[in-house]
């Protein structure tokens, strides 16, 4: 499962970085940790998936977009967060 959401935050952290230079990044970060699913792991992985594609502006940005989602997760506890109701 957190192979599927890793390929969407992938896909997604790409497009905006090549696509949209100046997108609004508090956004696409919020947007990230969405796709991510409280999974810290999916970042990860996506994080890891982007290092293989041939450097330039795009790949920085999607790089630092990926990096600031998982700081932005660490810093607020995002992924231990509980929202069951028990």
């Amino acid at each position: 499962m957190a192979g599927e959401s890793s390929d969407v935050l992938f896909d997604h952290a790409v497009h905006v970085g090549a696509a949209i230079e100046g997108a609004d990044a508090d956004e696409v970060i919020v947007e990230l940790l969405a796709l991510s699913q409280r999974r810290r792991a999916s970042i990860e992985e996506a994080l890891a998936r982007i290092r293989y594609l041939h450097p330039g502006e795009d790949v920085s940005r999607a790089e630092g977009l990926l990096r600031a989602a998982l700081r932005r997760g660490d810093a607020s506890d995002y992924w231990r967060i509980d929202l069951t109701d028990t």
